[in-house]
């Protein structure tokens, strides 16, 4: 006895720690009480599948035969729906209101399993005791059958002690009652079906026909413009007969009939007509049966009708805003723009909006039969107005808009003068012209100039708009303050913004020049080549003399051989006259030029006072030739032009002769000194080379001792 207690108080030790092994078979149990559940739903379902079936092939059946009145049909067709939901219900009810608990489970199972004999209703119900409840019964006995019933019932199938042979019975009871439907389908399938599709439509009124029935699925509607109309039925009876479809328009009083193609073997048909173009009615007819007449109302898709737009223009372009009401929702302007687009449509909307091809929306404001949205043009992109009316309806094949962006261009600007690289003149300034321009409006206009022992460039604005398109304007830079010296070369550029306040101001500038300060080499080469110029332009004006004085010369003899002067004649004269102004005129540009060059020399202190002197010199006396024996020598050819007696033209050309002949001797002269001047300047500027070289020297030779 002491062994067999000492067996069950380890047992229950091991098997029974915390109840755990009472929680297997109570949750085992749950799962049967879940398994009654399911079957009890599922016998409610066949059982009321099995009525509903039962009642719908009796009522069919009567109806097939009879041609029952609406109300009757109506009555019988939720008669069968509320005895089948009935029965469902009172079944399902029953079922849980008998429900059995955790110890009659117990027994139910007991019962699937006799080898578990009484021990599981044992285990259950002393299972929930606690010691007080026992009532001197050995706790440990009572976990020793626990651990062995939870031993014995993991390898039962529980859930099977529910029996389910009424619900297979009333699953075999339904398959036969629909089977018996099927099978009276095959054998009288006109009466059966019909019956059974008028017992459906319990709404329609039926009228027995002599031969022939017309059953059609789809009567009075709406379809959207544009869309086929189509229905499908059957006829029975009326094998040879033709069956017709009879309309007519709204808009008109004439009806029209199309026949409808019937399957024989089946009686089946699909009533078409291809997109209506207006509501009508109509009815079929089949020999002497007649359906009643059905009305399809053809809704209209949403259009838009009218569209317009209001393009506002960036501030900066002065273009203001332009309104358009041409039906294009194309838009080709500048980025930043803005767009008010207005739409009306042709009936009330209920939504519009513009679906772009980025696959983004933008939602319009709806008001009735008119829609607003507004947007900005800031890249190329295209879009469409999607349409949805108050009844659901969306627009068809919307037509595709494009949005072009147009970028605002960089301003230009040009140098007009100086046209290349120059050599900066004496005075230290010079003007430079210039012209920007851009496609709608400049902000600033500035110089930009490096000196070359500046690492930052300067800046000089020239101009400030805010609207100017095209600016032509002249400069006067003077560089007399920036510490130049000989050689040294500054270079410069124009730079212009424009006004664009979207993008941001963009830039142009102008080709890149050079002005260099000219070296004392320079003008000492310069003031030669100028002299040597001047040179030649003497030695030239003295042979036009000569070849002058010659012609006139033979002028004269011509004269006082008594001989009378043709139109040739007068002609030289006149030539003579010419060329004599155009050398006066070349002589005082040359002492201009002359008088120039000796002082550019003095400034620079590049020519000796000697040099300078004599240069000055030749100028005055250059400038003495042309006022005076020029002057004399146009005045006796005018004279001798103007006269028509022979004595007053041999005396005035005389004394052209005797002028002519002291312009050359003093020509002459002038060609003398010059050539002087020009050889003591070729040595002044030998001396001027050998000093900078000599500089040079020295400098290299200092930055050499500077590195070792």
């Amino acid at each position: 006895m002491l062994i067999a207690e000492s067996w069950l108080f380890h047992s229950s030790f091991k098997v029974n720690m915390n109840g755990v092994l009472y929680k297997n078979i109570t949750s085992r149990l749950e799962i049967v009480s879940r398994r009654y559940l399911h079957v009890s739903a599922a016998l409610a379902f066949w059982s009321a599948c099995a009525v509903g079936a039962g009642f719908t092939v009796v009522f069919a059946l009567f109806e097939s035969f009879r041609y029952l009145p609406s109300p009757v049909r109506k009555f019988l067709f939720f008669s069968v729906i509320s005895i089948t939901a009935l029965v469902f219900c009172s079944v399902l009810f029953y079922r849980l209101l008998n429900r059995p608990g955790t110890d009659e489970i117990a027994r139910m199972v007991e019962r699937r399993y006799p080898h578990l004999k009484d021990r599981l209703i044992s285990a259950v119900q002393l299972g929930r005791l606690d010691e007080a409840a026992l009532k001197g019964q050995s706790g440990n006995i009572v976990d020793a059958l626990i651990g062995k019933v939870e031993e014995e019932t993991k390898t039962v199938d529980m859930a099977r002690s529910v029996l389910a042979k009424q619900l297979i019975a009333w699953v075999r009871i339904t398959l036969g009652i629909v089977l018996g439907g099927l099978v009276l389908s095959l054998i009288v399938p006109d009466a059966m079906l019909g019956g059974l599709y008028r017992l459906v439509d319990y709404s329609h009124a039926y009228v027995r026909p002599g031969n022939v029935t017309i059953y059609m699925a789809d009567r009075d509607g709406a379809i959207i413009r544009g869309d086929n109309f189509a229905t499908k039925g059957f006829v029975t009876g009326g094998e040879d007969e033709i069956l017709n479809v009879i309309y007519r328009w709204d808009d008109s009083d004439v009806w029209s009939m199309k026949p409808v193609d019937v399957d024989r073997q089946t009686g089946t048909f699909t009533l078409t007509l291809e997109k209506p173009r207006a509501s009508f009615l109509f009815y079929l007819e089949m020999a002497s049966f007649t359906t009643l007449r059905h009305r399809i109302t053809v809704i209209d898709r949403p259009v838009v009708e009218r569209l317009s737009l209001a393009v506002t223009y960036p501030s900066y372009t002065g273009l203001g805003t332009v309104e358009r009401s041409d039906n294009d929702g194309n838009v080709r302007s500048l980025s930043g723009t803005e767009v008010l687009l207005s739409a009306t449509v042709n009936k009330p909307v209920g939504r519009m909006a513009l679906h772009w091809s980025d696959s983004t929306v933008t939602e319009c404001a709806v008001d009735g039969f008119s829609g607003k949205a507004s947007f900005t043009v800031t890249r190329d992109i295209d879009y469409y107005i999607g349409l949805i009316d108050t009844l659901g309806i969306k627009n068809s094949n919307p037509i595709s808009y494009r949005i072009t962006c147009i970028e605002d261009e960089n301003p230009a600007v040009v140098i007009l003068s100086p046209a290349s690289d120059v050599t900066l003149p004496h005075s230290n300034r010079f003007p430079v012209v210039y012209r920007a321009r851009d496609d709608f409006g400049l902000s600033s206009v500035t110089l930009n100039f490096q000196l070359p022992y500046e690492t930052d460039p300067r800046q000089i604005p020239l101009k400030k708009v805010s609207s100017d398109k095209d600016i032509l304007d002249e400069y006067d830079w003077n560089l007399s303050g920036m510490n130049l010296l000989p050689d040294d070369e500054i270079t410069y550029f124009i730079s212009v913004y424009d006004n664009d306040t979207v993008g941001g101001p963009k830039k142009g500038v102008s080709e890149t020049r050079t002005v260099r300060v000219p070296s004392i080499t320079d003008l000492l080469s310069d003031t030669i080549h100028e002299q040597e110029t001047g040179l030649q332009k003497l030695r030239e004006m003295t042979e036009r003399t000569g070849r002058r004085d010659e012609e006139l010369d033979k002028l004269k003899k011509k004269i006082m051989s008594g001989d009378e002067m043709d139109w040739s004649e007068k002609n030289a004269l006149d030539e003579a006259q010419k060329d004599f102004g155009t050398m006066q005129q070349e002589l005082k540009d040359l002492s201009e030029a002359l008088k120039q060059g000796a002082e550019r020399l003095s400034d620079e202190d590049v020519a000796a006072i000697e040099t300078f002197e004599k240069m000055q010199r030749i100028s005055e006396m250059m400038d003495k030739l042309a006022d005076g024996e020029f002057k004399e020598a146009l005045k006796r050819l005018s004279e001798a032009a103007s006269s028509l007696n022979p004595e007053k033209v041999k005396k005035a050309l005389e004394n052209f002769e005797i002028s002519a002949e002291m312009i050359k001797e003093k020509l002459d002269r002038f060609i003398n000194l010059l050539e002087q001047v020009m050889a003591l300047q070729s040595f002044e500027m030998a001396q001027k080379i050998l000093e900078e070289i000599a500089f040079m020297q020295a400098e290299i030779a200092e930055q050499f001792n500077e590195d070792c």
